[in-house]
């Protein structure tokens, strides 16, 4: 699955928060004025309009990552349906393999991982919980509703 501008973006925001933090978190040590809490909010002020849309964004594009791995699985399977003239069966183990496919699982787990990643940098503590119930709800979604449980179905 090819990257997409909104993948670009969450990485690109994700990097530049981490550094922008570490980085006033460094000048910080310097003790420069009275108040210690001008960095944080000067921090949180530069990217307050992107974090605002934060989920939004990691939400679309997990869907559309989701997918795209799971449609690029069908078509493989359609594929090879067709290179064998249409015979198949779905009792042995090698029709279970075409069904489920470990490596569409791991990609899915992958991206999921990178989307938690951000979740855990870019969303406000408060925010943090319902985000990422928001991500796995979405990961459950993909790997059991549109990959396994269709797969059972058809075995």
């Amino acid at each position: 699955v090819q990257s997409t501008d909104i993948e670009l973006y969450l990485k690109t925001l994700d990097d530049l928060v981490t550094r922008t933090t570490r980085m006033a978190t460094k000048l910080s040590t310097y003790k420069m004025g009275s108040d210690s809490n001008f960095l944080p909010r000067l921090t949180k002020s530069i990217f307050k309009e992107h974090l605002e849309t934060y989920m939004e964004s990691e939400s679309s594009n997990l869907e559309d990552r989701y997918a795209g791995s799971l449609q690029e699985h069908r078509e493989l399977i359609n594929q090879r349906k067709a290179a064998s003239s249409g015979l198949r069966r779905k009792v042995n183990d090698g029709a279970c393999e075409d069904l489920v496919s470990h490596e569409i699982a791991a990609t899915i787990l992958h991206e999921h991982k990178a989307a938690m990643l951000r979740c855990c940098n870019l969303s406000l503590p408060s925010d943090l919980p319902e985000n990422a119930e928001e991500l796995f709800s979405a990961l459950m979604e993909s790997l059991v509703g549109q990959h396994l449980i269709p797969a059972v179905d058809v075995a």
